[in-house]
């Protein structure tokens, strides 16, 4: 049985005055009118997965039983009934609740049917009557029912939904109850004409309805997700002795499932936002008209609260029963108060943890933003965590050309694509460090694979940290998933335009992604290099092809070079001159295959690195070999073991000794991003290895 009882909490003192008392009242008696419906609900955007099966040792369970006899026997995980084809029939169906522990304040629930059968076989299964009479949840309340109910067929979602509030000043909870009932429904069943085994689901999930109800279960204003013991109905038409149903009947009292859809909740606005928690209608004050909204927006077709994050009460990202429940504890007995920024304006502080709602607008606030980069300076004041920045005349702070706001809030940067946009900060893009992100996919054989692995990429992702940029690799496999990269299947030989023309259509999302991620793919040998890699030049795709190498070092080389051409680095760093012995860089071909030169020798030292200097000119007509390039360190460049002030040489083999190298230093040059206003044209680069 279930155990309901009286809180020890008294309401707070003010509430003991006689005009306040029926002004509370009379707004509580509001309030349940207008709250004729109460579910758990999140925005649209919230990918929950359904609730996981139950193990036994859950603290909060959720389960689903059906009767094939009209409620006189209750079955559970699964049952078959044998039906004529085309024939009908009824059967019950009841939700029960578990919980070890605590004591709880309001559930919610979305009981969705599946039947993919009746698409290809014809047929019908749908739900024809939802109610709590008779139940335990129609006498919850010591005895009476509870003071919001919500128990609907949702038409057009295939289930029904349940929200309840035992009692909305949260003074009578339901303590710790084993199998407590908590709805009962009837369903039709129409089998198919055909023999065969039709399987249909009863499951628990969090997407019925619109906004969607999520399964929880509601303690001290916090929301639970429980696990599920679902049911598998299988009709089976032929081959079995056909059985006859009683009808379902419903249990008579008050109680009558109605639903009315919300509507459609805003896009995402700006996390950067100020507000006041717990001012869910946007006037400024905090009182019980907020509770009211945040309700009437749940089940009564509300508007959608223009500042989610200020509906969002308890502050877990999500607007549901919970926060409800949350403002009415702390308006009227004596509970904890809503968490920052309340009372007084100010930004969401655990948006830099979890971004899953925002505000479209809140007026009550000042948003002055002097950087117009989509956070506001109170915003950007306030949070003292080191991935924001403050005001500044720069939107772009770290100058990664990504706007400060593109790299904090959940509206992320938009595509080339109408509509599409990909959130950076939940792939911890920072606004005081320069991001680039890089997709990788790479091509699978049966005896090998050219995935490459943190050996291959960490001394990228390092030499890039030593200059306080953060690469973002995604290869779709841990420790590098991002969710984008992946496998492909394995072709003998690729190039740069089958990459990017053929490959990168049928496994790259464009539609978010094609601001943000250069792009790459490992394969096997190249069509027209017997060995190595092609790249745009301030482009955003690139391959690698080293066939059947897998050095570590050599490999990581060949990949940021690569990438160093879209980068907008060629293989004499401004310019198309190679082997220069004044530019110290793995873009140097001198240096492609044995890495860069730190000792100022002109000999590769194995160092996977840019160039992060600018030395002085040397011309070939005249080199110094005695004082070299740098640290006077001799250089013997026409290897006849003599050292000369001033001797010809031909560095490059292009068959003349006139040849003016400038050096370049890399890393201050780089252009992380192509689509900036101002980057070049791209071009193709072939390099041979």
């Amino acid at each position: 049985m279930a155990s309901c009882f009286k809180s020890t909490h008294k309401p707070i003192a003010v509430l003991s005055r006689p005009d306040t008392v029926r002004k509370a009242a009379h707004m509580r008696q509001w309030l349940l009118l207008v709250a004729s419906a109460i579910l758990a609900a999140t925005s649209p955007s919230d990918a929950d997965t359904p609730p996981a099966n139950c193990i036994g040792s859950e603290t909060f369970r959720f389960q689903v039983q059906v009767s094939l006899n009209g409620g006189t026997t209750w079955l559970s995980n699964s049952a078959t009934m044998c039906m004529y084809g085309g024939s009908s029939a009824d059967i019950a169906v009841r939700t029960r609740m578990t919980v070890t522990s605590g004591q709880t304040q309001g559930w919610s629930f979305s009981l969705k049917h599946s039947a993919p059968w009746t698409q290809y076989y014809g047929g019908n299964f749908s739900a024809s009557g939802v109610t709590i009479n008779g139940t335990n949840t129609a006498t919850v309340q010591t005895g009476s029912p509870p003071d919001t109910n919500n128990t609907a067929i949702r038409t057009g979602y295939n289930g029904y939904t349940q929200g309840i509030i035992i009692d909305s000043n949260t003074i009578i909870t339901l303590g710790p109850t084993t199998d407590f009932v908590t709805s009962r429904a009837c369903y039709r069943v129409t089998a198919p004409t055909s023999n065969g085994t039709y399987p249909t689901t009863l499951q628990f999930t969090h997407d019925i309805g619109n906004p969607p109800v999520r399964s929880v279960v509601t303690q001290q204003g916090r929301s639970n997700v429980p696990c599920a013991k679902n049911f598998i109905l299988n009709i089976k038409v032929g081959d079995c002795s056909p059985q006859t149903y009683p009808s379902c009947t419903l249990p008579s009292g008050p109680f009558q499932g109605n639903a009315a859809e919300p509507q459609t909740p805003l896009p995402p606005g700006a996390a950067g936002m100020d507000f006041k928690r717990a001012d869910a209608n946007s006037d400024g004050n905090i009182d019980i008209t907020d509770a009211i909204v945040t309700l009437n927006f749940l089940f009564l077709a509300g508007p959608v609260p223009s500042c989610k994050d200020a509906a969002d009460t308890n502050d877990d990202e999500r607007v549901d029963v919970s926060d409800a429940v949350y403002s009415l504890a702390y308006q009227f007995n004596g509970g904890a108060a809503p968490p920052s920024p309340f009372p007084n304006c100010g930004p969401d502080l655990t948006d830099e943890i979890v971004l899953l709602i925002d505000c479209q607008s809140y007026s009550q606030c000042d948003q002055t933003d002097s950087d117009g980069d989509g956070l506001t300076d109170n915003y950007e004041n306030t949070v003292t965590h080191t991935r924001f920045t403050k005001p500044t005349t720069d939107k772009d702070t770290d100058g990664d050309c990504f706007t400060d706001g593109q790299e904090v809030l959940p509206t992320g940067v938009p595509s080339s694509s109408s509509g599409g946009a990909l959130n950076i900060s939940l792939l911890r893009a920072d606004p005081k460090k320069k991001d680039l992100f890089v997709e990788i996919d790479y091509m699978v054989a049966a005896d090998h694979s050219h995935l490459p692995d943190s050996q291959v990429l960490h001394p990228v992702f390092t030499a890039f940290a030593n200059h306080d940029i953060a690469i973002h690799f995604d290869t779709g496999v841990a420790p590098y998933n991002l969710g984008g990269g992946g496998s492909l299947p394995h072709q003998n030989q690729i190039d740069l335009n089958t990459a990017r023309n053929s490959i990168k259509p049928a496994n790259f999302d464009k539609i978010n992604r094609d601001t943000v991620f250069h792009y790459c793919v490992f394969g096997h040998d190249n069509t027209f290099l017997p060995y190595g890699g092609e790249g745009e030049i301030c482009g955003v795709n690139f391959v690698v092809t080293i066939g059947g190498d897998n050095l570590p070092n050599h490999l990581a080389i060949i990949f940021m070079h690569e990438l160093g051409h879209n980068l907008c680095l060629d293989h004499g760093g401004n310019d198309h001159i190679p082997n220069k012995p004044n530019y110290r860089s793995i873009m140097n071909s001198h240096y492609l295959n044995v890495g860069k030169d730190i000792n100022c020798d002109y000999v590769g030292d194995g160092v996977i690195d840019f160039s992060d200097e600018l030395l002085n000119d040397v011309i070939e007509s005249c080199l110094d070999e005695i004082h070299g390039v740098c640290n006077n360190v001799s250089i013997d460049y026409n290897h006849d073991f003599q050292y000369g002030p001033c001797i010809q040489w031909d560095l490059n083999f292009d068959g003349d000794t006139t040849d003016l190298m400038h050096g370049y230093n890399d890393w201050v040059n780089l252009r992380l991003r192509q689509n900036c206003s101002g980057a070049a044209q791209s071009e193709d680069v072939h390099c041979e290895f």
